[in-house]
């Protein structure tokens, strides 16, 4: 029912979303950004790129969209210990792999862009809720999780591991490494989420080791050509 959800709501905002675009496209016009303007643009000239504007970006659908997997973790739980189908304890890898690509290719590509020249006027807070939400979620499957798979079997164990390494590795990681490019309790927090995976090191060596030799022999993280 939730993967169903997901789908409908997002295909429906997809839809509309072309719809509204759609008029647009032919008179899409290229314009002409200096360095002055846009990050993306290089010190040394112009860069022409076409884009649509959008409006400031809301928190309401991250919010949403952030408990969507680690509820699929227990709904798929109960469901295999109700129905007996070790399928279910699959249901966030699944999710991962096999949802998020068909929602992805369904609803195609967005290429507009928020304008770079109004980020200064967005609210950070409110997306710091997002982050920190996704913090509490993780400790809540990490330890209730936990509880949950010590008497399961071979195939439902191997599904319920698989399901919490998305969540907490998958996921958890990507919003951690944006915590602990903050200081102060948003760092604290993202080395939390990054010791319930065993990765607390990377908040050193990510922000004092990468970041500082990136592209150089100094750093592990550089491919070597």
């Amino acid at each position: 029912c939730v993967c169903v959800c997901v789908c409908v709501c997002v295909l429906s905002k997809g839809v509309r979303e072309r719809e509204r675009m759609g008029g647009r496209e032919d008179s899409q016009e290229v314009d002409e950004v200096t360095s002055n303007n846009a990050p993306w643009s290089k010190s040394t000239g112009t860069e022409t790129r076409s884009h649509e504007q959008k409006e400031h970006p809301q928190v309401l659908p991250y919010l949403l969209a952030v408990p969507i997997f680690p509820a699929l973790l227990f709904v798929g739980h109960y469901l295999a210990e109700w129905t007996q189908w070790t399928v279910f304890s699959y249901l966030a890898f699944l999710g991962a792999f096999l949802l998020v690509p068909i929602i992805d290719e369904t609803v195609g590509k967005d290429h507009a862009n928020f304008d770079a020249r109004r980020f200064g006027e967005v609210d950070a807070n409110p997306f710091r809720l997002v982050l920190w939400f996704m913090g509490l979620l993780c400790t809540l499957v990490v330890y209730f999780g936990t509880s949950l798979s010590t008497e399961l079997s071979w195939g439902r164990w191997i599904g319920h591991v698989l399901s919490t390494g998305i969540i907490t590795g998958g996921l958890g990681i990507t919003f951690a490494h944006e915590l602990i490019h903050k200081d102060g309790i948003d760092r604290k927090l993202g080395m939390w989420m990054l010791c319930l995976v065993c990765y607390g090191h990377f908040t050193i060596e990510h922000v004092e080791g990468h970041h500082k030799n990136v592209a150089t022999f100094k750093d592990p993280g550089t491919a070597r050509l």
